[in-house]
């Protein structure tokens, strides 16, 4: 198993259970791991096989 570390991913959103923060907004931090396999896509430079940052930060 593979994996990828992402650390202190910044994230501003509009979220929260007071009004101030839904309407001032905040900033999120977060720091991910991945546990994945990655052989194919290393072994065939497929990037299909692999992970799009931008899309596993939707």
């Amino acid at each position: 198993m593979d994996k990828i570390y992402l650390k202190d991913v910044e994230i501003f959103a509009n979220h929260g259970v007071f009004k101030e923060e839904k309407v001032l907004g905040q900033k999120f931090v977060f720091d991910i791991e991945l546990s994945l396999d990655l052989s194919k896509a290393g072994r065939y430079g497929d990037l299909q096989e692999s992970v799009h940052y931008g899309e596993l930060c939707l």
